[in-house]
Parts: C-alpha cells; structure tokens; sequence
C-alpha cells in the first residue's frame, strides 16, 4: 500500500512474481501505461489503483483471479470495451470504473457478480440500455450510473435492490418512463434519478424512506404536487426538484425547513423600470476594474442550493451537493497570482448546475464573453494534475459548449481562456447555463473537485446605444411584460 506519494513510471513487471502479495493500493499516484496482465497470478483480493494515468484496456486476464474482491481503477485514462471475464468474479463486492473512457455495453456476464455491493461506472462513454440483470445484484448498496451515454428508462428490475442506500443514476437518453418502484428501499439515503426524462408524478412512498439526507429529481418532467407525504423525511438535507413541471403551492414544511434545506421554489425574474445594456461580472471575485470596465463582485459563498439578485441588474442561481464531499466550496481563488486580467484568479463553481441571468436588458443582440481559468488542479506532474473538469454551456437554452474542458483548451492549468458568442434577446432576460453531466474527475486532487467553473462573465451590445435621458413609458412596459 503506497497511496499519495506520487510514484512515477509504469507497474513494475516484478509485481507478477510476488506469489503470496493479496493487497494491492497505489492510489492517487503519477503511473501511467497499462495494467498488467500477469497480475492474474496472484492471490489477490484487492486491486486499487484511483487516481493514476493508468490507460489502455482492461486486460481480460484480470478477469481469472478468484480471489478478488475488489476492483478499483477509477480517475484513470482506461478504455475499450469492458471484459467480459470480469463477469467470472463471484467474490467480487466492489467493482469501481468510473472516470474513464470506457465503450460498448456492460457485458451480460456481469449479471453473475451476484456479490457485489458497490458498482460505479461514471463519465464513461458506455451505451446501450441499462441492462435488466441489475435485479440479480441483490447485495448491492451503492449503484452510480451518471453521466453515461446510457439509455432509459431504468428497468423495473432495480426494484429488487431492496439493501440500497446510495443511488445515482443520471443523464439517460431514449424514451420517458415513470419513476421506477422503488418503494421496498426503505433504507435509502441518497437517491438521485436527475436528467432520467422521468414522468409522471413523485411517488408518494418516498416519504417512507426515513433515513433519506439527499433527494435530487430535477430536470426531469414530473407533474402535480409534491407529496405532503415526504414531509416525514426528517434527515432529508437537500431536496432538488427544479426544472420539473410541477404544480400547486410549496408546502409549509419546505418554506419552513432550516437553511440548508434546499427550497423548491420557482424564481420569478422581476423587470424593472431601468433598462440595461452591458454587464461585467466577476464570478467568484471581489469588484476589479479591467480595460475601464467595472466588473461587479460575485462573493456570495452560499450552496447548495441559492439565488443571488445583485441589484436587480444580474442573477445566479446554484444547485447541486457535492458527490462525497458535502463540504466543498462553491468559490475558488488562485494559489498564485496567474498572467492575464484579474478575474482568473477567482471563479464560481457548482457540483450540478450554475445559471446567470442577465435582467431587464435591452431587446436586441449581444456579445457574450465567457472566461475561464483552471485554478482547482496544478500541472507539477502529482497525482493532483491528472483532473478532468468536464460540462455543458447553454446560451438562451441553446448548447454553445459541450464536454468542456477549460484545462484542455486552455493548453494547461492556469491559463486565461475566453469563448465568445452572440445572442439574441427577445424578452429581457440573456441565460446562461452551466451544467455538470457527469463527466471528468470526481475525486482529483480530492472528492468534491468537478462541476462547472467560470472565472468572469462580459456582455456587450451589437446595436447603438442611446445615452439620452433614458427609455419612454411604452418601451418599459414592453420590457416587463416580455419577460
């Protein structure tokens, strides 16, 4: 066991004649090439290698130690089809993939690992419906399925999970379906079904699931109310319900629950009677000035769930926990002062979604700058330089960035980087949105390390300005009631 001491080089070969060596941990080290196939040889009942640069397929010889039990190889650089062989590993209760390159299908033999209890294959790039044999790992206490290439619906197998505590299934493609039963999980404390193109309304019985602490539904299309019923969850901390089509009036217990509870609350974005034009944001920062333009502060360091209004001139909107690490900041500073304009020395992060709105801005088309910097992952050959902060950027509902990768295109961490677009507004209101998918890193340098990240926000109008006295009684009511 040799964790976090940022060992370089390749597996030593030698490690293939060590007959009696049954524990194997080198987590959160600097090895890269391929793992060895010549590891079957050994008695081993635990392989973890997390966090490495580890790539390469999955050699199907590991798929022949009997007596493994473990098998941990995420935040690695892995691809290929997963082997088939894997599917021969009765012993195995923990089967950890996720934050790889993965392709193909889960294999069928996986349907055998009847001992598993804990099966993780985030940010991969598996597709193929998730695979009803799932009912066979009735042992199973976590399951974390996000940000796949994964279709729906969620088969009506999972309902035969009755041990689970954990999960996570995110970001599904194909067709709509109802929630899935999932009524007998009565020891459940993190159920998380976000982006599963679920219809229908919230099952009632959720309310008896009275060890829950985080219930995340959101960007699905559930309609009626919410269930008085889960006003029993008394552990519940964190409720995400937005992005639904859901109807009737918040209940009490909500509106009345501590701070950290997250409120299930549609914001209505007010016009007001000053309409405007540009806006310069520091996301994450204190007030600068850049070019002689003002950038305002954005140091609000609330999460998981929060609306900030600053001035009535701009908005965000945070939600989301982070997976493993309720903890971590939603804000970040530069360990060093970095080249370029002020603002990439800070930035504004969420573990799921980040949306600024732009309110009661002129009718007309703008110039939208978005900057980024890496400032959460260092380039000094550790372990904590092999991160990967992968996400969407939607402009006026549209996707303009997808699988962004700031490190990657900036050429390096610490790097200023600017895209640039232009957008209509039609109302008043200019929305950008910022969405995690599941994708990249979760645990480099640490867990809570992912999401979206953004360092400062420039708009600008494409049209001639009028600097006079101001807009007319008739073009202000226009502007509230487009919006």
């Amino acid at each position: 066991m040799i964790k976090g001491h940022n060992l370089t080089g390749i597996l030593p070969p030698e490690l293939g004649n060590l007959t009696h060596l049954e524990v194997i941990d080198l987590t959160r080290n600097y090895l890269n090439g391929s793992l060895l196939s010549s590891l079957s040889q050994l008695p081993l009942t635990s392989l973890s290698l997390l966090g490495n640069r580890l790539s390469g397929p999955i050699p199907r010889e590991i798929g022949d130690i009997p007596t493994l039990e473990g098998l941990v190889l995420e935040d690695n650089l892995f691809s290929g089809s997963l082997p088939s062989n894997l599917g021969n590993l009765d012993r195995l209760s923990r089967l950890l993939l996720s934050s790889n390159n993965f392709t193909g299908t889960i294999p069928e033999s996986f349907g055998n690992l009847k001992n598993l209890t804990d099966f993780r294959i985030d940010g991969s790039s598996l597709s193929g419906k998730i695979p009803d044999f799932i009912g066979n790992w009735t042992k199973l206490t976590r399951l974390d399925m996000q940000g796949t290439s994964m279709e729906g619906p969620i088969p009506s197998t999972i309902s035969e999970l009755k041990n689970l505590t954990d999960l996570r299934i995110t970001d599904l493609s194909g067709r709509s379906s109802a929630v899935p039963n999932l009524e007998a999980m009565k020891d459940m404390e993190e159920l998380v079904l976000r982006n599963c193109l679920l219809t229908g309304s919230i099952p009632p019985y959720i309310g008896d699931m009275k060890s829950l602490k985080t219930l995340d539904l959101s960007f699905n299309r559930l309609t009626g109310q919410i269930p008085q019923e889960l006003r029993s969850l008394t552990k519940l901390d964190y409720l995400f319900l937005t992005n639904n089509s859901l109807t009737g009036p918040v209940p009490d217990w909500i509106l009345e629950s501590d701070e950290n509870m997250s409120k299930v609350i549609q914001y209505n974005l007010v016009s007001f009677s000053v309409a405007d034009h540009s806006l310069f944001i520091n996301c994450g920062g204190e007030h600068i000035n850049v070019d002689g333009n003002d950038y305002e502060e954005d140091l609000s360091t609330i999460g998981p769930s929060n609306f900030f209004n600053s001035a009535n001139k701009w908005a965000y909107s945070s939600t989301g926990v982070y997976l493993g690490k309720a903890s971590a900041h939603y804000t970040a500073k530069a360990s060093s002062a970095l080249t370029g304009p002020a603002f990439y020395n800070s930035a504004r992060l969420a573990p799921q979604s980040l949306k600024y709105y732009g309110l009661c801005l002129l009718r007309g088309n703008y110039h939208v700058k978005l900057h980024f910097a890496e400032i959460m992952y260092s380039d000094n050959k550790t372990f904590e330089s092999h991160g990967r902060r992968l996400f969407d950027v939607s402009i006026q509902g549209r996707i303009v960035l997808e699988d962004f990768n700031i490190m990657e295109e900036a050429g390096g961490v610490g790097r200023g980087i600017v895209r640039e677009f232009d957008v209509d507004v039609n109302g008043s209101t200019l929305e950008i949105h910022l969405f995690w998918r599941g994708k990249g890193t979760t645990a480099i340098p640490d867990r809570g390390v992912y999401g979206p990240l953004i360092s400062a926000i420039t708009i600008t109008p494409n049209f001639p300005v009028d600097t006079g006295n101001g807009l007319s009684a008739g073009a202000i009511a226009g502007i509230v009631i487009g919006s």
